[in-house]
């Protein structure tokens, strides 16, 4: 599962939309997609984005460089090199979870990741 993905995803439990806490526990590095896609909606998310970064640093730094000042620079688009944006844009995209969880901010609902898919069975 990429992280990307949590822009789309509604709780089943409440139904927010609200983007979800994701716990990694075992993640890959893939080759990003040939066509750059938009990232400019992530901007509203920094606290996703900063719980994301700090879970993949602390867990998983020596496969992806990312770190908040990547982060700061990327939420100022006017100060944000290509580089920085490009470091979110791997972390968004070219992060695969294979394991871990996903839990609703809102209610505390949480789904396993196994195999790279989200299991949401009730």
């Amino acid at each position: 599962m990429r992280p990307f993905l949590c822009s789309i995803l509604k709780c089943q439990k409440c139904g927010s939309t609200q983007y979800p806490k994701l716990n990694p526990e075992e993640v890959f590095k893939v080759a990003l997609p040939a066509h750059l896609p938009s990232i400019s909606k992530f901007r509203e998310q920094q606290s996703f984005l900063s719980d994301l970064i700090d879970v993949i640093s602390k867990n998983h730094g020596k496969i992806f460089d990312i770190n908040e000042a990547d982060l700061y620079a990327f939420l100022e688009p006017e100060n944000a090199t290509s580089i920085e944006n490009l470091k979110i844009i791997e972390l968004l995209y070219g992060v695969d979870i294979v394991a871990g969880t996903i839990t609703c901010v809102d209610c505390g609902d949480t789904k396993n990741i196994k195999n790279g898919i989200l299991f949401c069975e009730e």
